[in-house]
């Protein structure tokens, strides 16, 4: 059954009339809502990530004209356009960055729950140095990733890389890394460090493992469940049909 939530997303992204029209079809003409509220999901997504001031690439392209509907939507909406449990996942957050109707309306309600994916800031610079010491197609179409593999692969020590990125406030995720320490220190934000979910095959243990997405659970309103060691990825929640539309986490083990 599509519920209110469903149809306040449609008719913000289609229109009320269109909307009307999509929520009267049949079962067996179900295709056409499915698949415009498929796109609205999508959209949202991206206007939403946008407004959270993250980058945005080529792989999320959606419809201009539907992004920039949703994206005309007052500040502190969008979040509320995201249907059942979703949450922001964040790796950093730039308070100055970040619109601003966002965050006024999650310090007035906690809603939808922040998760912090910690990393130790060490950690952060080898493993970006490594990625963009690799080959290109792993680098991704960043433009500060593309420029600083340049610079990085001119430099033929890891000693001469790590004093690269100390020094250089622009080297790709410094200056990011700084500036989301709020994070860490704000008691409503649920901390979960990139240890903690590395696991045993990767240096951690599984009682942390399990304890972290215990924690990621909770707050987002899912039933606890084991982790299945062997998973890449830890994936605890799925669905976009306008019956149960959930939001997706994924935590890199």
């Amino acid at each position: 059954m599509v519920g209110g939530a469903q149809e306040h997303l449609l008719a913000a992204a289609f229109g009320q009339d269109r909307a009307v029209q999509l929520l009267r079809r049949r079962d067996g003409e179900r295709n056409g809502l499915n698949s415009a509220f498929q796109e609205a999901v999508s959209a949202v997504w991206r206007v939403w990530w946008t407004h959270l001031s993250q980058p945005v690439t080529l792989a999320s392209l959606v419809d201009p004209a539907l992004e920039g509907r949703l994206a005309r939507v007052p500040g502190g909406e969008p979040h509320r356009l995201l249907l059942g449990r979703g949450c922001w996942y964040v790796t950093a957050l730039d308070l100055q960055r970040v619109e601003a109707g966002l965050l006024r309306a999650w310090h007035a309600d906690g809603q939808p729950p922040i998760i912090f994916h910690h990393r130790d800031v060490r950690d952060r610079i080898i493993s970006q140095i490594q990625l963009l010491s690799g080959p290109a197609e792993r680098v991704g179409s960043l433009p500060d990733h593309l420029i600083y593999r340049d610079i990085v692969g001119a430099l033929p020590t890891m000693d001469g890389r790590i004093t690269l990125a100390l020094t250089d406030l622009a080297f790709p995720g410094m200056e990011e890394a700084r500036r989301c320490q709020w994070l860490a220190r704000h008691p409503a934000v649920t901390v979960i460090s990139h240890d903690e979910l590395a696991g045993p095959a990767h240096g951690g243990t599984a009682e942390a493992r399990q304890e972290a997405v215990t924690r990621l659970l909770h707050v987002t309103g899912h039933p606890a469940r084991p982790v299945e060691p062997s998973s890449g990825w830890m994936r605890f929640s799925a669905g976009a049909t306008p019956g149960d539309q959930l939001g997706t986490t994924r935590c890199a083990r």
